[in-house]
């Protein structure tokens, strides 16, 4: 059996999820935990199944226990990370340690998964399947199905800007940091040489709409500024 681990947040636990079924497309046991949704608390802490209409398997609190010495519980933090003292279960840990493909996942069994599985490498195999899983239970509402009808009518181009929390210098260690200015515009002008300017509607979702309108230098543009959460 295998386990995936799903963390908090939207577009993680997406990438997660894409993850936890190409492990079950290789014909490998494989469930999803969401202990970190009891254990942590975050702000950003919604469950995937609220929003979409997916169908996982579930590792309950009694069988990770069983599986794995991987709680996300404070005592069993401690008890790892000061004490030095583990548990002898039949699970391993496997950390990603970098945003590369790695191929030799889909060899490893009795293994619990802990990483953001970001290359779309990993899910290619059963994309088809995964798009059909992210349907949402709610339907969307007047504003964002007219947007949602103009992204299909026009050669649309989705720009995502997060600055607002992993601005800080607190995240730079762990993330290194955001993409700047250059990035965009050179993002921007690439998009443009290969598309063509004429046709090319770009759509903007962003934390910090204000740094957006007034830095990236854009025409035929929709900003998506309406949507929070």
């Amino acid at each position: 059996m295998n386990v995936v681990k799903i963390t908090a947040g939207i577009g993680n636990p997406m990438f997660q999820y894409a993850f936890y079924m190409a492990q079950r497309a290789q014909n490998h046991e494989t469930a999803i935990d969401i202990s970190d949704f009891m254990y942590r608390r975050n702000r950003f802490a919604t469950k995937l199944s609220d929003i979409f209409t997916i169908t996982p398997n579930i590792i309950t609190p009694d069988q990770l226990h069983d599986f794995v010495d991987a709680s996300s519980s404070l005592a069993a933090r401690f008890r790892r990370s000061v004490l030095g003292i583990h548990r002898n279960v039949p699970g391993s840990v496997f950390r990603q340690q970098n945003f590369d493909f790695d191929e030799s996942v889909f060899s490893r069994f009795n293994t619990y998964f802990i990483g953001l599985w970001q290359s779309w490498k990993y899910f290619a195999a059963v994309d088809a399947d995964v798009r059909a899983q992210f349907n949402y239970i709610t339907p969307l509402n007047r504003i964002n199905k007219v947007v949602a009808e103009a992204m299909q009518q026009s050669e649309s181009v989705a720009i995502h800007i997060r600055r607002g929390d992993i601005s800080r210098r607190s995240q730079f260690a762990e993330i290194g940091s955001v993409c700047t200015y250059d990035y965009y515009n050179w993002a921007i002008a690439s998009i443009r040489q290969q598309l063509g300017d004429e046709g090319v509607h770009f759509f903007v979702f962003a934390d910090d709409t204000k740094w957006a309108h007034s830095t990236l230098q854009l025409s035929n543009v929709t900003y998506i500024d309406w949507n929070k959460g």
